[in-house]
């Protein structure tokens, strides 16, 4: 079964994008598409309500990053898109977020998945399937998706 959850990322501005990413819900937002105008701004807002409780616990979960100072400099670049059907918000990018004036880009990545060579971030996050954990972001996006199926012992 897919991840319900995703997360793009672009080398280019150092930042990433969290949002649904499932068939299903493709083929309901198309579904949606062809209703009235009532019916997709509630859409909207039911979408921008879940795209604020999940970056609510994200920001919740920095306090327990290695390094919480510099977890909560890359939660301050958090942006939520309001205008779309699907929940999604992004972190990263050109915001300047520090006293230094260090990039939210270029501090999400070494504060999310740690480093061993470079001193100023954590070090490494523990290794998950064919990359690392996370610290705080991946791990609270884990922990804040319902889980489909319940398997019990019978």
């Amino acid at each position: 079964m897919a991840n319900p959850i995703s997360a793009s990322t672009s080398n280019k501005s150092r930042k990433i994008q969290v949002k649904v990413n499932d068939y299903e819900l493709r083929k309901l937002l198309a579904t949606f598409g062809k209703m009235d105008d009532i019916a997709k701004n509630d859409m909207r807002k039911i979408s921008q309500n879940l795209a604020e409780r999940a970056a609510q616990f994200v920001t919740t979960w920095a306090y327990n990053a290695p390094n919480p100072a510099q977890a909560d400099a890359v939660m301050k670049s958090l942006k939520i898109n309001k205008l779309d059907k699907a929940p999604n918000f992004t972190l990263g990018g050109r915001t300047r977020v520090t006293r230094s004036g260090a990039y939210a880009g270029n501090l999400l990545f070494g504060s999310e998945f740690g480093s061993n060579r470079l001193k100023q971030f954590p070090p490494r996050s523990p290794k998950k399937g064919r990359g690392n954990r996370g610290w705080f972001i991946f791990v609270a996006l884990q922990r804040f998706q319902p889980a489909k199926y319940i398997v019990t012992g019978k």
